[in-house]
């Protein structure tokens, strides 16, 4: 089970992320683009580590 931590660390994510596609939709900067979907594939990349992590631990407990 996912705690509450997580769970709020997950929409804290996500409302970035949509954030961050929304700014990416209204800048013709390429460079500034660029830079966007940077921090988008970071945001996803820490994501997946954590779901990784809670994997791991539920896996410990079987």
């Amino acid at each position: 089970m996912i705690d509450t931590n997580t769970k709020e660390l997950f929409k804290s994510l996500c409302l970035n992320i949509e954030s961050l596609e929304n700014q990416l939709n209204n800048t013709w900067n390429l460079k500034e683009k660029e830079q966007i979907k940077k921090q988008i594939d970071f945001i996803y990349l820490k994501i997946d580590n954590i779901l990784d992590e809670f994997n791991k631990k539920e896996i410990e407990m079987m």
